[in-house]
């Protein structure tokens, strides 16, 4: 099922470094953060991944995903997470993939942080 090749693909950025970045993100990449927002090129959205244990103890439920047509997807889900720091995380994620030469790239990238 399509939603869980790129549940499986997001996660990766959870808890990858930025090798797997750079071959999962697309060109240009937006991201909607509390701390950037904007256009940014592959290669610095990767080096914001230099430390692969920012992560830990991901939790994704109520997924869902919208195929607006055969070449984009958008997917959202909730995540619980710890980060490296040991501070729980709760957000609201958004994700959008375009199809490149067979291959899902995320193209935008956004949380809305949650309080519990």
């Amino acid at each position: 099922m399509l939603k869980d090749e790129l549940l499986a693909i997001d996660r990766g950025f959870w808890l990858e470094g930025e090798d797997y970045f750079r071959e999962h993100i697309d060109e240009n990449c937006v991201l909607i953060f509390e701390q950037m927002q904007g256009v940014y090129p592959r290669d610095q959205v990767a080096a914001s991944a230099h430390d692969p244990k920012r992560w830990r103890d991901l939790v994704i439920s109520g997924a869902f995903a919208h195929q607006p047509s055969q070449e984009t997807v958008m997917l959202g889900y909730e995540a619980r997470v710890t980060r490296g720091d040991g501070m729980p995380y709760h957000a609201w994620i958004g994700s959008s993939y375009i199809r490149r030469d067979g291959a899902w790239k995320l193209t935008a990238h956004q949380h809305t942080p949650l309080k519990d």
